[in-house]
């Protein structure tokens, strides 16, 4: 170092290419939207649990406008509507059962069609602080497509159906 604190290099560096790229979002906008929650026990033994979610964007760019291509595609990468209904049942030795259906709508900006899934868990808890479980998501279909991004190069997210145990030991 020099007495000023600057680092020196006593070598050249190399032959190479220096590419300096700017990104700036210059959107603005508003977004408005709801969430209705409940919670219901109508039994003892069975809890409900629905869910409605709604979400509107109204996005602008300050320089190009509303007609921007990137304004587009940034209000449709979120679901306007998004419904689900969790049910959970306390089964006889300790036993639980729960379903969890859900719709999430379409991304129409990328293609992406709306999707009704549903996902199922048959648990066990042994003493209050342990948890077995076999748990099974995205049960209707091998698959479905959930985001397309060509931006991050990633052609198409798809999730997948899947199986797994589990267990949980909370303290």
């Amino acid at each position: 170092t020099n007495p000023s604190g600057a680092v020196e290099f006593s070598q050249s560096l190399p032959p190479h290419a220096q590419v300096t790229s700017l990104f700036a979002n210059e959107m603005a906008g508003e977004t408005y939207g709801v969430e209705l929650s409940s919670k219901w026990r109508p039994l003892d033994w069975l809890q409900l649990h629905p869910v409605y979610t709604f979400l509107q964007m109204q996005l602008r760019n300050s320089n190009a406008g509303d007609e921007d291509p990137a304004v587009n595609l940034a209000e449709g990468q979120n679901p306007r509507h998004q419904l689900s209904i969790q049910s959970s049942v306390d089964l006889p030795g300790h036993f639980e059962f729960d379903l969890w259906g859900r719709y999430v709508d379409e991304l129409p900006n990328i293609k992406v069609d709306s999707y009704l899934t549903f996902d199922a868990r048959l648990g066990w808890r042994p003493v209050e602080n342990i948890d077995v479980s076999i748990v099974g998501k995205n049960l209707l279909e091998k698959d479905h497509l959930e985001f397309i991004s060509e931006f991050l190069n990633i052609e198409q997210t798809f999730v997948k159906r899947s199986v797994y145990g589990r267990i949980t030991w909370g303290f």
